[in-house]
């Protein structure tokens, strides 16, 4: 590994990661502008609206409206704001999680810096801890979704 010319882990990388988030946001954005600008050309603006997709699981209180005579679904700012405190710690220790996942891998590869052997482990125990913190990160996300109550999707 010594003999190679360049190093792939370099101080560029978070930088170089930057630069590519920020072009994609970029990049995104100006497709979309110039979407509507060809929508409008072709008057076609209405067509390319926004569709809400009402979510499925949904739960909420039936509210009349005395204007309009109409029964509305509505969640209550209560409980909607008692789920968000409560995933507050949920989300504060996945990301003390990941952060102690980031030292003690940094710190291995650290103390094994001459071992070949051993900093290709650390590579291996890196990706995987990636692989298993992206997989418990999936399923937190979709439940903590479910619990907040989302009207539209």
């Amino acid at each position: 590994m010594n003999g190679l010319p360049y190093s792939v882990d370099t101080p560029y990388n978070c930088l170089y990661s930057l630069v590519m988030a920020v072009w994609s946001t970029i990049l995104i954005e100006v497709w979309k502008r110039r979407q509507n600008e060809i929508a409008h050309l072709w008057n076609m603006s209405d067509k390319i609206k926004r569709q809400d997709f009402k979510m499925p699981e949904f739960k909420s209180d039936p509210i009349i409206e005395s204007k309009e005579n109409e029964i509305n679904f509505i969640n209550t700012a209560r409980s909607h704001m008692r789920r968000v405190y409560t995933e507050i710690p949920t989300v504060l220790l996945s990301i003390g999680c990941v952060v102690a996942c980031f030292i003690g891998t940094t710190i291995y590869q650290r103390d094994n810096k001459g071992s070949s052997p051993r900093e290709v482990g650390s590579s291996i125990i890196n990706a995987v801890i990636i692989i298993i913190l992206g997989f418990i990160y999936k399923k937190i996300a979709i439940k903590m979704a479910n619990w907040e109550n989302h009207k539209f999707l």
